[in-house]
């Protein structure tokens, strides 16, 4: 994927998480929270 399609996508993914009060910490702790599972 080139950078100009990656900013867009994230500039996108920004706003759609804006729209549904989605902070970037609600994202890290999805992951960590499913990291812990794939361990156990």
């Amino acid at each position: 994927m080139d950078e100009r399609k990656r900013d867009s996508m994230v500039a996108y993914l920004r706003r759609r998480m804006a729209e549904v009060g989605i902070e970037l910490d609600d994202l890290a702790a999805a992951f960590a929270e499913d990291q812990i599972k794939q361990k156990a």
